[in-house]
């Protein structure tokens, strides 16, 4: 049987206090409560737990109704799940239990097969939660637009203290580079124009060399731009090179990947068709160049090259067909080379050293004992 699991906050953004970790089948359940921080209520939680050793684990969300949101709307709450630093997945399913005095427990779990897993949820979950946690309050909290661009993007600020990252006793450079990549990245994300599509191709880059591999992400959103598992996936190929590629889902949900081969040079246009569960189809097309292969750097062999580098060489060039041969061109026949070396004892440095040894002994020994 493995050891405890060890279960805590998460180092980066962590929140979450545990209560428990204990023994549940084959598994383990963890059971924690999000903590207020500087807010009046629990805005989010982050924990984590390793050593698992590829055990299940099942968490249980403590006091869940206290926290900012919709008492009545828990069981719409999808936490996060990532598995050995991996990818973000939402949990596929909760549920929420009502306790006998009242208050409401959330219930989600990993399968296993991992060594550590975290868990994480902010609420509320979209705009729709949104508007629910403003009218519970009623009017104890206010929603200002602080800022509306060309791109049509407004920013809801619910909390009023991100000022003590920079300002306070206990801020720090750590805190401090929080505070400014937090709002670095609202305000470019504000600013930046909208791209928002149902379905989006990643090539990685916009051009690559003849005979190159091509991989391609595509990511599938609904109407709502959630990603959607189980589609279809196809991908066509235009240009000097046509071809159709059918696409496979990967582990992150509404991701898919399709790979293949750059054909010859020229501009080329790469088309999706999604059919989606439902029987829709929504589509994304996205525009790569191919060129020339460059210097040697390529996975097909160029005889003109190697044939240039033989003759510079006084070698010679066989294709792969004639690989047999290259053992017959070898020189295998031993070759003898004779040296002559004159050794002359006298003339070296420890001869003469040597003799100078002597003399000296023979001086000593002569004074010691009155020799004359």
């Amino acid at each position: 049987m493995a050891g405890r699991p060890q279960a805590g906050p998460a180092e980066i953004s962590g929140n979450g206090a545990i209560l428990a970790v204990e023994r549940e089948g084959e598994g383990w359940r963890v059971a924690f409560v999000s903590e207020p921080r500087t807010s009046p209520q629990p805005l989010w939680f982050h924990v984590q737990v390793g050593g698992l050793e590829g055990a299940p684990v099942g968490f249980v969300w403590e006091l869940a109704d206290i926290t900012l949101g919709s008492r009545e709307e828990l069981h719409l709450a999808r936490p996060v799940l990532r598995a050995d630093g991996g990818p973000w997945v939402r949990a596929e399913a909760v549920e929420v239990v009502k306790l006998p005095d009242g208050r409401q427990q959330v219930h989600f779990a990993h399968a296993g097969g991992a060594d550590a897993v975290a868990a994480a949820l902010c609420y509320p979950y979209a705009p729709a939660h949104l508007d629910a946690t403003l009218a519970e309050l009623h009017g104890a909290w206010q929603r200002a637009a602080i800022g509306i661009t060309g791109a049509g993007r407004t920013l809801a600020v619910m909390a009023a203290d991100t000022w003590r990252w920079q300002q306070s006793a206990d801020a720090d450079e750590h805190s401090r580079a929080g505070w400014e990549a937090l709002w670095t990245t609202l305000i470019g994300w504000l600013i930046a124009p909208r791209a928002e599509r149902q379905v989006v191709i990643d090539l990685g880059r916009d051009s690559f060399e003849a005979g190159e591999p091509v991989r391609a992400l595509v990511y599938v959103r609904d109407a709502d731009y959630r990603p959607v598992a189980g589609a279809r996936v196809e991908l066509t190929i235009d240009g000097p090179s046509p071809g159709t590629h059918g696409a496979a889902p990967t582990a992150a949900s509404g991701e898919y990947s399709a790979s293949f081969i750059a054909g010859d040079p020229g501009r080329y246009r790469v088309g999706v068709a999604a059919h989606l569960p439902d029987g829709g189809e929504i589509g994304g097309e996205r525009r790569f160049d191919v060129t020339p292969p460059i210097g040697e750097l390529t996975d097909r062999p160029r005889p003109e090259v190697l044939e240039a580098i033989a003759q510079a060489t006084g070698g010679r060039c066989l294709p792969i067909e004639r690989a047999a041969e290259m053992a017959e061109l070898l020189p295998l026949a031993p070759v003898v080379e004779e040296r002559t070396v004159e050794l002359r004892p006298a003339r070296t440095p420890a001869f003469f050293l040597v003799l100078l040894v002597i003399a000296g002994a023979d001086w000593l020994l002569r004074r010691r004992w009155g020799v004359g």
